[in-house]
């Protein structure tokens, strides 16, 4: 077990063209990589992206041009 924080909100790709809503990791991200790195090794996956831990929020099934857009619409 270790404890995770919840660090920052972002967006992507943009906060001007939103489609995703998340939350940053503080503590515990280095847990989480490892975590991570240790599935893909049991299930002898090669990824080639870089994992970022964090928290999917929300998820627009289409671009929204706007946070505000993406508030009345969700």
């Amino acid at each position: 077990p270790f404890k995770v924080s919840i660090e920052g909100i972002g967006f992507f790709p943009s906060e001007k063209l939103v489609r995703v809503i998340w939350a940053g990791i503080g503590e515990g991200k280095k847990e989480l990589q490892k975590l991570h790195e240790s599935i893909l090794s049991s299930l002898q996956i090669n990824e080639k992206e870089r994992f970022v831990p964090h928290i999917t929020l929300a998820r627009a099934n289409r671009f929204v041009p706007s946070l505000k857009e993406f508030k009345e619409t969700h």
